[in-house]
C-alpha cells in the first residue's frame, strides 16, 4: 500500500505569496499544476512550487 502524501503548491512573486493551496491526490496535484500554469504561465516573475510531505 502506497503512503499518503499531501501535496503543496506555491506560487511566488519575489518573496511575496501570490498562492497557495494543498492537494492529498496525484490527480488533484495534476489538475492544480494545470490551474496554475494557466493563471502564471506568462509572468516569468511568478515561480511555483511543489512540496510533497508524507503524512504516514
Amino acid at each position: 500500500m502506497a503512503a499518503a502524501a499531501l501535496y503543496g503548491v506555491t506560487a511566488r512573486r519575489g518573496e511575496e505569496l501570490v498562492r497557495c493551496e494543498d492537494v492529498t491526490s496525484l490527480p488533484e496535484l495534476a489538475a492544480l499544476v494545470a490551474a496554475y500554469a494557466a493563471d502564471f504561465g506568462d509572468d516569468p516573475a511568478v515561480r511555483v512550487d511543489v512540496d510533497t510531505v508524507p503524512t504516514n
